[in-house]
C-alpha cells in the first residue's frame, strides 16, 4: 500500500503545483494561444507556446 500511496502523492501534488499556477496566472497570459489578452504578446510572441502542445503550456509545464 506505501507504494501505491507514494506514488498517489508524487500525482497529486504535481497536480496541485499546477493549480497554483493556474491560480497565480489567471489575470494574464496562460500559454493558450488565444493572444486576446495585451499581455500575451509579452509573454508569448507569435504563439511560441504552441510549439509544445495545446492548452495553458505555461500552467502545464513547470516554469
Amino acid at each position: 500500500w506505501r507504494k501505491i500511496s507514494d506514488i498517489f502523492k508524487n500525482d497529486l501534488n504535481e497536480k496541485i503545483d499546477q493549480l497554483m499556477r493556474l491560480r497565480d496566472a489567471l489575470d494574464g497570459c496562460i500559454g493558450c494561444g488565444c493572444l486576446s489578452l495585451r499581455a500575451c504578446q509579452i509573454f508569448n510572441p507569435d504563439d511560441i507556446a504552441a510549439r509544445h502542445g495545446t492548452g495553458a503550456r505555461f500552467i502545464a509545464e513547470n516554469p
